[in-house]
């Protein structure tokens, strides 16, 4: 009688399991549909990416010899962020980029505009294709959690489409993860990604990233849109980078189109072509005065900084006006940096674009003057026991200014005024 008792409390129990066990099999099977139908149907389009970066420090010098899986974790410290705002384009499952308001797509590698530190792709589909799409890999059914079904996966290295950079060089790696799923819709909610064990040259043990989605129409295409994700880089030494994406103003464009990235889009036949002007002179000095302030707390990388000419720009050879007083100029801030432990500092990389006459633009190329050059020179010196970490991959002509800041950062004041001088053109 007892043997019978314990029966019948079993088999509602198998009964429940098979039930479930049918339910997320076939909710995965339909999700998959629907990412890969989706990846296959997508248009041209692009998203705005807003980065903050955070980079944390051992209060401790850690023991750098212990292998990874060894590791102890240690209490960490905030030592720098930065960050970056950049115009991502997604065209055929790969992802290109430019600066926010930029007449064309850089021709730079992302990585390289991204400048030093971390970042990543793959949020805007190549991830979910990896995932949904592999063959090589395998999904375990985990629980219910929150109304979403949570799958666990792994991908192994031979089917892998993962990689890292190290030193220039790209190499895949193995991975696994957890995804969530509404089995109403079945639509991924989130996904988190974790590397195993990096190759040495890379300097890191492991990387762990998450991404959040959200189900909207993109044209006439459903779209899996990213909301937010967070890359966290563990790295060999006891340090720690972690790097944040906010996504939004996601929209389709067409090829024919001509695309100013400020959500406007203008045919050719609407758009009224300039004639070209020359270069100005290498050699005149432009005096300018910032028309808006730059506060750390949001400014980043990508930004345009208005400023407008205090003195009128004279060719010395002719007498000729080049450049009124007044005359509208645009900077594009390249690095946004501010160093958190005491003394604190912000780093504003800053690129002189173009300058408005007569109502056209014309790009501007100019450095810093010495004088204010060694001015700013001078704040950075003050700024003694700060380990400022310089911006990688800069252009040519790229000023770096420094000021000191407290917790909450700096702000540039509207008016700040600052010197250059012209040089022959270089290639943006």
């Amino acid at each position: 009688m007892e043997s019978n008792m314990k029966l019948i409390f079993a088999l509602p129990l198998l009964a429940a399991f098979a039930l479930a066990s049918d339910e997320s099999d076939t909710v995965l099977a339909r999700t998959k549909e629907r990412i890969l139908d989706r990846a296959k149907q997508l248009p041209n389009y692009t998203c705005i990416e807003t980065v903050d970066r955070s980079y944390y420090v051992p209060q401790e010098r850690p023991r750098v010899d212990l292998p990874c899986n060894q590791r102890r974790p240690e209490k960490l410290l905030l030592q720098a962020a930065d960050r970056l705002r950049l115009e991502i384009k997604v065209s055929d499952g790969g992802e290109i980029g430019s600066w926010p308001g930029a007449t064309q797509f850089d021709s730079r590698d992302i990585m390289q505009l991204a400048g030093g530190g971390a970042f990543g792709t793959g949020p805007l589909g190549t991830l979910l294709v990896d995932v949904f799409g592999n063959p090589g890999v395998t999904f375990t059914f985990q629980r219910e959690e929150d109304k979403l079904f949570a799958f666990q996966f792994v991908v192994p290295l031979s089917t892998s489409h993962y990689y890292i950079q190290a030193w220039g060089n790209w190499k895949p790696v193995a991975y696994d993860g957890t995804a969530w799923i509404d089995p109403a819709t079945f639509d991924l909610r989130r996904i988190r990604v974790r590397t195993q064990e990096l190759p040495p040259e890379t300097e890191a043990c492991y990387s762990t990233s998450s991404v959040e989605y959200e189900h909207t129409h993109l044209g006439s295409s459903d779209f899996l849109a990213p909301l937010r994700s967070t890359l966290h880089f563990f790295m060999r030494d006891g340090t720690e980078n972690e790097t944040s994406t906010a996504y939004s103003q996601c929209h389709e464009f067409h090829v024919e189109s001509t695309l100013h990235f400020d959500d406007r889009v203008e045919s050719p036949a609407e758009t009224k072509p300039e004639a070209p002007r020359p270069p100005l002179p290498a050699g005149l000095a432009i005096a300018l005065a910032f028309s808006s302030p730059i506060d750390s707390s949001s400014a980043a990388a990508g930004d345009v900084v208005p400023a407008t000419t205090r003195k009128a720009v004279v060719d010395p050879k002719s007498s000729q006006v080049l450049i009124p007083a007044g005359a509208a100029v645009e900077a594009r801030i390249t690095s946004m940096r501010q160093g958190k432990l005491s003394p604190g500092y912000v780093l504003i990389a800053l690129l002189l674009e173009r300058f408005q006459t007569g109502g056209a633009w014309t790009p501007l190329f100019a450095a810093l003057d010495v004088k204010d050059q060694v001015e700013n020179d001078r704040r950075m010196l003050a700024l003694r026991g700060a380990n400022i970490a310089l911006p990688t991959g800069q252009r040519a002509n790229t000023a770096l200014l420094f000021f000191p800041a407290s917790k909450n950062g700096h702000v540039v004041p509207r008016g700040f005024q600052s010197n250059w001088v012209t040089t022959a053109p270089a290639k943006r």
